[in-house]
């Protein structure tokens, strides 16, 4: 049986973003964990399994997206959570901080768009119950430019095609 550095190391290899997150030293996985002091945090591991970076999280995280060829992430809380967070992954420093609308939650993940300049968030609308995909542009700091109905309730991951 793997050790659990060998089992992280293997996944690692099988999740990296794009190429030039390797290439850099950055890390090939992230994930929310909570630390033994019950602080919550966004990790980063890179291809050998070893931690590269953590970042504190205001409150608990789920998921994260990475940007497609910069050295970026966003952190996204987990359900009903408000909050995601912009990273700086060569940095480790929080570059912004987006906020779901009034009256509406994250479901814990994001997807970039291919070109890296948009990021689309699963979200629940509190009141209608309707899942909305909300559309944040990086080129304008994560502001908010849009929204489009999910087709359902309750949409939880997002991702981006290999087609784009």
């Amino acid at each position: 049986m793997p050790s659990r550095r060998a089992f992280l190391a293997g996944l690692a290899a099988a999740t990296v973003p794009a190429p030039v997150w390797a290439d850099l030293g950055h890390p090939v996985v992230l994930s929310a964990a909570r630390a033994p002091d019950g602080e919550y945090q966004l990790i980063g591991l890179r291809a050998d399994g070893l931690l590269a970076f953590n970042v504190q999280l205001p409150a608990r995280g789920h998921a994260a997206a990475a940007h497609p060829t910069l050295a970026e992430a966003v952190a996204i809380a987990r359900l009903p959570g408000t909050f995601a967070k912009v990273i700086d992954c060569s940095t480790v420093a929080i570059k912004s901080t987006l906020r779901a609308p009034k009256g509406r939650h994250f479901y814990g993940h994001g997807a970039f768009s291919s070109d890296g300049t948009l990021l689309f968030t699963p979200e629940n609308d509190s009141k209608s119950g309707e899942g909305r995909v909300g559309v944040w542009s990086r080129l304008e700091d994560y502001v908010r430019v849009d929204e489009f109905g999910s087709g359902g309730i309750g949409p939880h991951e997002i991702i981006r095609l290999p087609s784009g």
